[in-house]
């Protein structure tokens, strides 16, 4: 019998393949009529929704827990007073892969499934007769909370079990408006009695007329499950373990409970090309000890040991272990694909809170290890809750087992090293800098606050203060919270961003918050930039940061923190779904003078 032999397997080409692979993946948002619902219908998987189309609006639920919400939008006119379109019955549809058309006559209402969101286009063909903006009027029926976010943004927002605030579940924004010759035109969007109303300037444009928002969900949310767990106190970037090109996150939950109360947890979360993983990759807890709040503060810690990747260092400001409160700060350093246990520092002094502040320090003695700076708000040394700030230095073994460096301020009460950062080299020496806040010091005023930023040198952090800023009100709390901004002029200096949440400027303490710039001397004495909320008890820079170069125009900007703002049409059951976070971004002469728009950051 002759040998059977079966065809060498034949290689399937990467680029057939790549193709097949992308269309199977784009049919997945196509819209089809399904019989069982008797309408149009799409999955959306990137957003996890699942939309119903209707020939005068469409429904949107989530695509996994389909009865989690519901939001339902309906056009109840276009046009001008006097010259109303209204939507037809009969409007006639149709349908091509991820794309709806209906067509109402003289307007058509478009729809177009996509990773990004659902977008729903009117087409209006002609101008309507009437003075005033072109008006788009939409019903909404939602068993969410609706949000008028500012910015042309629309937040429909769900409860959090257990407490008095929500969280936005679906966006309506990113509305852009264009007309035949492509100009874009001036538009708004905004919430009146049980309307959405979209405005457009329409005086100089050529019809037809485009009216475009998008609707979409966070592209990334996660939650604790448990009450009063008070998950995402603290989160923190800490560059890339697994060498994947993307980085990961990790998240303090201070207040989680697991064998005792408020034991506390932190969560790494690895990055992907699709975002953030849904569940961790590990989580981090401490000693079961009660109280301990581990997670309350996290921050990269640089890269302490030398070994080219990142590391988390975390404090647990309630720890006790033969002193009451003493607090406990624990740094994990990266490896690859995780992070490891390596170093703990307890604050061995009842009531001290060592670690209510954490950050990386830099390289304050310029030896090629990032250092550590940490903050312990309730320190007594003669003066009872004076606060301290220590700096242990990084070797090829991580922090040190004595700190490099520590200080204080010898005010009682002045809680020194409730906030803690470090500082990009601030005036070119080629060390890094220290900045401490005590926002209960007493600067002339009574809890007035104030910042200092020690410089470093090839011994560490200079033994007192080589800056000094004192906030200028009783309870202005200068000092509240600060952070490395960067190089927001792009001069090869540091820059330093300070918060001063109970500060009145126009309103009662409304906030604001204060940038300074590095120079050849040093800090300037004299904030480049400021800003405030325009709101009474506001809370603005109750937390501020350096982001980076936000909008990539090579100066890094700030972003600041208002966590009582109020938003416009604010409904005091959903006021965490009114945060805010305001940026500001950089140019060649410091901060922003304006406020340019709002952001709500969301991974």
């Amino acid at each position: 019998m002759d040998n059977l032999n079966a065809a060498p397997e034949a290689a399937i080409p990467d680029e057939w393949y790549n193709t097949v692979m992308a269309n199977i993946a784009s049919s997945e948002y196509h819209i089809n009529y399904q019989e069982q619902a008797g309408a149009y219908q799409s999955p959306n998987r990137k957003q996890d929704l699942r939309i119903t189309y209707h020939v005068d609006g469409f429904e949107l639920k989530p695509r996994v827990v389909e009865d989690a919400w519901k939001v339902e939008l309906t056009l109840d006119r276009i046009g001008k007073p006097g010259d109303w379109m209204l939507p037809s019955d009969s409007a006639t549809i149709t349908t091509l892969e991820a794309s709806l058309v209906a067509d109402h006559g003289g307007f058509t209402m478009d729809y177009h499934n996509s990773e990004d969101g659902m977008r729903q286009n009117f087409v209006v063909r002609e101008r309507p007769q009437g003075d005033g903006p072109l008006e788009v009027r939409l019903n909404y029926t939602s068993t969410l909370n609706a949000v008028d976010k500012g910015g042309n943004a629309l937040a429909f927002c769900a409860p959090v079990e257990g407490t008095d605030s929500s969280v936005p579940a679906l966006w309506y924004k990113d509305l852009h408006v264009w007309d035949a010759n492509g100009d874009t035109l001036e538009a708004t969007a905004r919430l009146e009695d049980d309307e959405i109303v979209l405005a457009v300037t329409d005086a100089q444009a050529v019809y037809p007329i485009t009216v475009d928002p998008l609707s979409t969900t966070a592209a990334w949310t996660a939650e604790s499950d448990q009450a009063d767990a008070n998950w995402g106190t603290s989160l923190a970037g800490i560059g890339d373990l697994n060498n994947d090109g993307f980085d990961e996150v990790v998240i303090g939950c201070p207040g989680w409970d697991e064998v005792v109360p408020n034991r506390g947890k932190m969560s790494l979360y690895f990055g992907s090309s699709t975002g953030l993983d849904v569940n961790p990759s590990v989580t981090f807890m401490t000693t079961a000890i009660a109280g301990s709040l581990f997670g309350r503060a996290v921050a990269s810690a640089g890269d302490v040991n030398g070994d080219g990747i990142g590391d988390v260092i975390v404090g647990a400001e309630g720890y006790s272990n033969g002193q009451a409160t003493e607090g406990r700060v624990s740094v994990l350093l990266g490896a690859p694909g995780t992070l490891n246990w390596s170093w703990h520092m307890e604050g061995n002094q009842a009531s001290a809170f060592f670690g209510s502040s954490v950050s990386s320090a830099g390289d304050v003695n310029n030896d090629g290890y990032d250092d550590i700076i940490i903050g312990a708000r309730g320190y007594t040394n003669g003066q009872a809750g004076e606060g301290r700030a220590y700096v242990y230095a990084g070797s090829a073994t991580g922090p040190g087992a004595t700190p490099l460096w520590t200080a204080e301020i010898n005010q009682a009460g002045a809680s020194y090293g409730h906030s803690v950062t470090g500082l990009a080299d601030a005036n070119g020496d080629g060390f890094d800098e220290v900045a401490v806040g005590a926002y209960m010091m007493d600067g002339g005023f009574t809890n007035s606050g104030a910042t200092y930023v020690y410089y470093g040198s090839a011994g560490g952090p200079a033994l007192t203060a080589s800056w000094t800023r004192n906030g200028s009100q009783t309870n202005g709390y200068f000092g509240i919270d600060v952070d490395d901004a960067g190089d927001v002029n792009s001069d090869g200096f540091g820059d330093l961003i300070v918060g001063a949440n109970g500060e009145d400027v126009v309103f009662t303490d409304e906030g604001a918050a204060y940038l300074y710039l590095g120079s050849a001397t040093g800090l300037a004495a004299t904030p480049a930039w400021s800003a405030s909320a325009g709101q009474g008890n506001s809370t603005f820079g109750f937390s501020v940061a350096g982001i980076g170069d936000f909008d990539g125009d090579g100066y890094d900007d700030v972003a600041v923190g208002a966590y009582m703002y109020d938003g416009p049409e604010f409904n005091e059951d959903v006021s965490n779904c009114s945060e805010e976070a305001r940026p500001a971004w950089g140019h060649k002469h410091g901060g922003a003078q304006k406020r340019i728009r709002r952001a709500r950051i969301s991974v």
